[in-house]
């Protein structure tokens, strides 16, 4: 593995990593233990902190952060670092990352492979700025999503479901579709206010979700905008059914029942007064009523080449 010439104030000062110890069936603990090596190589202190259970990555955020950290390296997946997330993070500290998880949807977002090229990204230093997403208190980084996606996301993060990766999002939605009905939601936004049933309502700052599935194609996380997939409810089981093999891929965008909007903002409402559970970044994110604001260039990751705007 080569040793890039690092490239901005990253280089200065101690790194902390924050693993999560079960990321990946123990991909976490190999990729922090070949990072923490390179790294001590290029003369970088370094601070390892695990995570064994649900909010402790945020509070080693917090400890990182207190302890004067110049560089924070996330290994986990999507969940973890939507953790870390809610320290929260200051612009000015950047964020790496070692994609051990079962999605990686950012890391795919900002062009980070897995395995060891992700250590030369960090040792590289190149910085960028990229889009977060406030709800409330709570930020993500990914896509929020109400519905059928929601449901699928509980089923997953309860345990209903243990399959990893695309695989097992492809087997719960199929599971959940047999018993979900659509609900009517009531969306505003910069493109205005729609009221409708829906399947499902997903907000994407990043194209992916689910371990790739590329549920809304042309988001990007640096162009300050929301990309709203929605999925009417007039469309049948045996379509949705359908429509599930070309979501892979992002094909479904075109579909007439499938409508797509960009919006800087979103509030979403229940119209049969029973709230619905948002998740994000594969965990649990707020219930409606619920406010969705795009904070601009509120994220500085290191990342291998500059992201399209």
């Amino acid at each position: 593995m080569s040793m890039p010439v690092m490239t901005n104030s990253a280089a200065q000062g101690p790194w902390t990593i924050i693993a999560n110890a079960y990321a990946g069936r123990g991909r976490a603990r190999q990729a922090v233990e070949r990072c923490s090596v390179a790294l001590g190589k290029a003369g970088i202190e370094t601070n390892v902190l695990w995570g064994h259970a649900v909010g402790q990555s945020t509070e080693a955020a917090k400890q990182a952060l207190a302890d004067d950290t110049t560089t924070i390296v996330i290994a986990g997946g999507d969940g973890t670092i939507n953790e870390v997330l809610q320290a929260p993070i200051p612009a000015e500290v950047p964020i790496g990352f070692l994609p051990s998880g079962s999605g990686n949807d950012l890391c795919r977002a900002v062009g980070i492979p897995t395995g060891p090229e992700a250590i030369d990204i960090l040792l590289a230093g190149h910085s960028r700025r990229i889009d977060l997403v406030g709800c409330g208190e709570r930020r993500f980084v990914t896509v929020a999503a109400v519905g059928l996606d929601a449901e699928v996301s509980e089923a997953k993060l309860t345990g209903r479901v243990r399959l990893p990766g695309t695989i097992g999002y492809v087997w719960t939605t199929l599971k959940t579709l047999a018993t979900y009905r659509p609900r009517p939601l009531r969306l505003e936004g910069d493109f205005g206010r729609i009221e409708s049933s829906c399947w499902l309502v997903a907000t994407a700052n990043t194209a992916s979700y689910g371990g790739g599935i590329q549920i809304a194609p042309d988001a990007q996380p640096t162009d300050g905008l929301l990309d709203i997939v929605i999925v009417d409810g007039s469309m049948s089981r045996l379509s949705i059914m359908r429509l599930l093999p070309r979501a892979l891929r992002g094909r479904h965008i075109g579909n007439a029942a499938v409508r797509v909007e960009r919006t800087s903002w979103l509030r979403v409402e229940s119209l049969d007064g029973v709230g619905q559970v948002l998740h994000a970044d594969g965990e649990r994110l707020a219930h409606t009523p619920a406010m969705l604001q795009v904070i601009p260039e509120a994220l500085t990751v290191l990342a291998p080449r500059p992201l399209d705007p």
